[in-house]
């Protein structure tokens, strides 16, 4: 196994301090998301004199050491460079034995949910979308080609996402980051007859859709249980632990509702080439899940309802629906391989994240394939990945 390549599936890039300033005509200039140094020397976020989030998260060390009960060292100069610089990260890369990863955004939200508090001009927000996009391109140029960022989209707009897709796809990116709530930007729910040309156009695209946790508003969640206090950040920054571990696995545990909807609602069934990755979920409760669907399937639809349907849950889940996993030890991931198989299990590490797989990376891969074959190795490992984002593990993309 220390010969086979990772094609890890989840990581973060902390965006560097002038992404968009570099970028900005002389209108937006001092208009655009930007990182300075607050008065108690941290760096952070600003849009104007508002502060917006923290820089990272990266919990990664200049010296690679991990920092641990924070969310982010919150100066770049402190930060592995590999958190932020494309060459670096590769160097990284390198010295675990990963030849491809799938990059994630940080300050706009994991589904690029954050965009909507830049302005109330939309033409600026829009901007905001295309410029990010434009900087991952360059990212993934600097990465080889083997640094591949998933795009962000303007997703109050959906005729501007659908031209996004188009110019994302020309550009070479290889999927997208997509926020499962759209009604915190205003939009109707997935399963609304509005969303359907954008689901064919990436289908036609060949783009997957990735669902990343926290891609949408959870106060809610925390309002249920935790009062007063619902800030998982205490002022010196280290974590409100409890809160903190509670709103990591509520948001894991969150992603088993997109995946009833996708099966339930029909969208599988009406684009039955598009892939879906529940990206930073975990594997392990999934067999629940899908055993959970097929019996109130048998239950609850009537024989007219299922007639609707050309494959019940589970094949929908094993056809189209990619899941990942990474601190999770081989009690969890044998049910997974043996209720589906092995081809739609992936690999994340989550680097450089809070409660990345860091390091240790090669030993949990052994600990929980090494009794495997090597046919499923191959498959979790990077084979599966490579079908989903249509790209070879350690080579690079091209542009369509």
């Amino acid at each position: 196994m220390d010969q086979l390549p990772i094609f890890d599936i989840d990581t973060h890039f902390a965006e560097p301090g002038d992404l968009w300033t570099s970028r900005a005509p002389a209108k937006y200039r001092d208009r655009v998301l930007h990182v300075r140094r607050k008065e108690d020397g941290k760096q952070a976020w600003f849009l104007g004199n508002m502060e917006v989030g923290m820089i990272g998260p990266s919990v990664v060390r200049a010296d690679l050491g991990k920092e641990l009960h924070t969310y982010t060292i919150p100066d770049f100069d402190q930060m592995a460079a590999a958190s932020y610089s494309a060459p670096a990260r590769l160097k990284f890369m390198d010295s675990q034995g990963v030849g491809t990863q799938i990059v994630y955004p940080n300050i706009i939200g994991f589904g690029a949910q954050k965009l909507m508090q830049v302005s109330d001009d939309v033409e600026l927000r829009h901007w905001h979308v295309q410029a990010y996009n434009d900087a991952l391109v360059d990212f993934q140029k600097d990465g080889q080609g083997r640094l591949l960022p998933q795009a962000a989209l303007p997703l109050w707009d959906i005729e501007a996402s659908l031209k996004e897709l188009e110019r994302i796809r020309k550009m070479g990116l290889t999927g997208v980051a997509m926020s499962d709530k759209p009604k915190d930007f205003g939009q109707v729910s997935l399963a609304s007859p509005e969303w359907e040309r954008f689901f064919a156009t990436c289908q036609d695209l060949g783009l997957p859709i990735n669902f990343h946790i926290g891609s949408g508003s959870f106060e809610g969640e925390k309002e249920k249980w935790w009062h007063p206090e619902r800030s998982s950040i205490l002022p010196d920054m280290t974590l409100n632990g409890p809160l903190a571990t509670f709103t990591a696995i509520n948001n894991f545990l969150q992603i088993s509702v997109d995946i009833m909807n996708l099966i339930l609602t029909g969208i599988l069934e009406k684009f039955p080439k598009l892939n879906f990755v529940v990206v930073e979920s975990g594997a392990g409760w999934i067999p629940f899940l899908i055993q959970a669907l097929e019996h109130n399937w048998r239950e609850m639809l009537t024989p007219g309802q299922r007639a609707k349907f050309k494959r019940g849950p589970k094949e929908m889940f094993i056809d189209q629906i990619y899941a990942a996993y990474w601190f999770e030890d081989s009690n969890c991931i044998d049910p997974f391989l043996k209720e589906f198989g092995n081809s739609n299990l992936m690999f994340e590490t989550d680097f450089p994240h809070p409660t990345s797989l860091y390091p240790g990376v090669r030993e949990q891969v052994v600990a929980t394939l090494g009794h495997h074959s090597v046919e499923t190795q191959r498959k979790v490992l990077y084979q599966n990945a490579e079908r989903v984002y249509g790209v070879k593990v350690g080579q690079p993309a091209t542009a369509n």
